[in-house]
């Protein structure tokens, strides 16, 4: 039995909590796979987060997070961001396989097809994910990035407009753009992503469409299963795990 954890990048309210905990467990949980969720108890909220200020300040309690998983015997950590905040930090900080679902899914994409975009919510994501695009080393295979103007709180609050949205944006992505392949470009759009596909097949324009966390978390799996983790020549072992309980970091507990 593989358990993997999903670490929350940012908080949610309250009242979402449960929901978010429910839909990863119907929707991705299997019998070989345990999921659990981690969440931070402080940092940037879900609404403000498309800055580089925001997911920098996610990534202490990503730290303690990811520390508190591997002592707990997680096999393995998904990153709950498209941003892939903290994504290079952790993987030098715990042994277990360590992802975020962009750059997975960008590189899923590429084995998928020759030419993908990137389906996100603003134009501040779609200027980080062109840096993302660029240090992934996926230049050649970017088509482009379609921003729908909808900030990820607002996501579910009118879902039939979400959906609309994402239809247009995945249209003019394939007919405009020449894409072969397209990505959800943040895992808050996969509680529509069979609607879309729907509609989109529907149009006859049917080409793969990546759930990011779907990927994400199969390829955590595949690698656990494969006994392969992060490179220590490329990701070196800080002893920051180790030393966190006498020396403590910056914006951590020393408890753990």
């Amino acid at each position: 039995m593989k358990h993997i954890r999903i670490i929350e990048a940012f908080v949610r309210p309250e009242e979402l909590l449960e929901d978010f905990s429910q839909q990863i467990h119907q929707s991705y949980a299997r019998e070989d796979l345990t999921l659990s969720i981690g969440f931070p108890e402080r940092g940037p909220e879900l609404g403000g987060h498309e800055s580089l200020t925001a997911l920098s300040l996610a990534v202490p309690e990503l730290i303690k997070n990811a520390i508190k998983a591997e002592r707990e015997g997680v096999d393995g950590i998904l990153i709950n961001c498209m941003a892939d905040p903290g994504v290079e930090v952790l993987r030098e900080i715990v042994s277990i396989p360590v992802l975020g679902p962009g750059h997975t899914s960008m590189h899923a994409a590429a084995l998928l097809g020759r030419r993908f975009s990137l389906l996100v919510t603003t134009d501040m994501s779609a200027r980080y994910f062109l840096d993302h695009v660029h240090k992934a080393g996926l230049d050649s295979r970017h088509a482009s990035c379609h921003a729908v103007d909808i900030p990820p709180e607002d996501i579910d609050a009118d879902p039939g407009r979400t959906v609309e949205m994402l239809v247009e944006a995945a249209r003019e992505a394939i007919v405009e753009a020449r894409a072969d392949t397209l990505i959800l470009g943040c895992t808050a759009f996969v509680s529509h992503f069979e609607k879309i596909r729907e509609k989109l097949k529907a149009m006859q324009l049917s080409v793969p469409l990546i759930d990011p966390f779907a990927v994400t978390i199969n390829l955590l799996a595949a690698l656990i299963d494969a006994g392969l983790t992060q490179s220590r020549v490329a990701y070196l072992d800080t002893g920051i795990s180790k030393s966190i309980s006498t020396h403590g970091i910056p914006g951590i507990s020393a408890s753990g």
